[in-house]
C-alpha cells in the first residue's frame, strides 16, 4: 500500500482483506487506503464502495471502466476481469 500511494499518489486505493478487526481497518485506513472492506462482502456492497470511491477521487467524471495492469473492474457490468478472463466477485 505504501509503495502504490508512493507510485501512484492519485491512484484510488481500496483494501479488500480477511482481515476485519477494527484496529486492521483503522490501519489500513491510515496507510493510505480510501476506503477497507474486509471479506466475506456483499457484492453489491463492494461495487458501491468502489463507485464511491472513484466518485470522490475523480468527481467530474467517472469512468465506466477501471484498468490496472492485466486487471480491470467494469463498474457498467459490475465484473472484473484479469488478462482478459472475467473473475466472479463473490
Amino acid at each position: 500500500l505504501k509503495q502504490l500511494r508512493s507510485e501512484h499518489p492519485d491512484l484510488p486505493l481500496m483494501m479488500l482483506s480477511g482481515r476485519g478487526e477494527p484496529l486492521d481497518r483503522m490501519l489500513g485506513l491510515e496507510l493510505g487506503a480510501d476506503d477497507y472492506l474486509a471479506k466475506p462482502c456483499d457484492p453489491r456492497e463492494l461495487t458501491a464502495r468502489l463507485r464511491a470511491v472513484l466518485r470522490r477521487s475523480h468527481p467530474a467524471t467517472v469512468p465506466s471502466q477501471v484498468e490496472l495492469g492485466d486487471l480491470c473492474y467494469s463498474s457498467a457490468r459490475g465484473i472484473a476481469s484479469v488478462g482478459g478472463h472475467d473473475v466472479s466477485l463473490t
